[in-house]
């Protein structure tokens, strides 16, 4: 009896090991992130499950490539696809002269400040005439603006401790949870980013709200601003005094939109892009605040303000930076999310389409930090 089980048992681990052999040659494999190039997205000695072959490239994607220069595989984002354009502007990737169309509600926008994870203000410069409440701060048309000063090329880990990073970025999405405390009310949520400024004014009536989507120079906040865009709420249910709405304005490659309770509701095109007056080498370079969030009508309790910033690239390398880049018809880019610290096309150059090994699917350990990837 001992000897029969013994032979099971080892029938068993044989089978499980060529079930294993199977699915790592045909199917898929496992394999560990050993650098901090792809922080937030993926923390340095995560393990993850890929699967093998790209079989449809897409620009966005996180594949696991082998470098031109004979290193061990790594894991990047897909960038730059076959046949196009590439260059590092201004911490964005032009794709044949523009930035490419990206969705507003892209997974690759990366938390900067959230007063639900962070007291409100240890983000955001406040004063007395806000009062402190369990969630958030009330106010009124009579208190200071709310200005967060700066927004890095930093993240969050996920130990919930904060890493600096050492560029300030545009592209950036201000998301404020409201409780209107009587009607008529204004509110004003600004973002302004190298010599942008924009805005989007919220009138909150008895039976509608209002909205503007404004746009002129950051630094010149007393000329008048020119509208983007407007929309009156009407055939949306109203909510009563004292409940909640949640408001989003973001700007990113030449769009502005906003954003209702989570649902896309109106977009426009920014003008041409204007650079701030103490810009004088024309870097597209950013000055504080960088966000402004006021009454300017009325008042409310501000439950939560979160801002999210685009991914950034730092235009540091030997390829698509000083100059496009054009990619062969059997080439492509690939960068690092955490550009400041990553080796990649940058540096190497383009990538060959089969020299992408696959795509992780999903985080498998530690059990702590499973999840599905993009």
């Amino acid at each position: 009896m001992i000897r029969r089980n013994l032979v099971r048992a080892v029938w068993i681990a044989a089978l499980v090991a060529v079930a294993l052999l199977c699915v790592r040659a045909f199917v898929g494999d496992v394999r560990r992130i050993e650098s901090s190039s792809m922080e937030p997205t993926l923390a340095q000695g995560e393990w993850t499950f890929v699967r093998l072959g790209v079989d449809a490239p897409a620009r966005g994607q996180l594949v696991v490539a082998r470098p031109p220069r004979g290193d061990m595989p790594v894991v990047k984002r897909l960038s730059g696809l076959p046949g196009e354009s590439v260059r590092l502007v201004q911490g964005d990737l032009w794709v044949n002269g523009a930035p490419p169309e990206v969705a507003p509600d892209s997974a690759t926008w990366i938390l900067h400040s959230d007063s639900d994870r962070q007291a409100l203000r240890d983000s955001w410069s406040t004063d007395a005439t806000w009062t402190d409440l369990p969630r958030g701060v009330r106010g009124d048309m009579r208190s200071s603006p709310l200005r967060l000063l700066s927004v890095d090329d930093g993240w969050w880990t996920a130990q919930g401790e904060r890493t600096a990073g050492p560029h300030a970025v545009a592209d950036l999405k201000l998301e404020v949870t409201v409780k209107w405390t009587g009607h008529p009310a204004q509110l004003s949520m600004a973002l302004q980013q190298r010599g942008e400024a924009i805005e989007l004014r919220i009138e909150r009536m008895a039976e509608s709200v209002a909205m503007a989507l404004l746009n002129g120079p950051s630094d010149a906040p007393e000329a008048p601003r020119a509208g983007l865009a407007y929309a009156n709420i009407t055939e949306l249910p109203q909510p009563e005094q004292g409940l909640e709405q949640t408001w989003t304005v973001l700007a990113r490659d030449g769009w502005a939109y906003v954003l209702y309770n989570g649902a896309a509701f109106m977009s426009a095109p920014l003008p041409k892009q204007r650079l701030h007056k103490g810009d004088t080498l024309q870097e597209g370079r950013s000055y504080p605040p960088r966000a402004i969030v006021r009454f300017g009508a009325g008042g409310g309790d501000v439950l939560r303000m979160a801002l999210w910033r685009d991914l950034y690239w730092q235009p540091v390398g030997a390829y698509a930076v000083d100059r496009p880049l054009d990619l062969g018809p059997d080439q492509c880019f690939l960068l690092g999310d955490a550009s400041f610290q990553s080796r990649d096309s940058r540096e190497w150059g383009p990538v060959p389409v089969a020299d992408l090994l696959g795509r992780p699917v999903a985080v498998v350990w530690p059990p702590s930090a499973w999840r599905w990837l993009p």
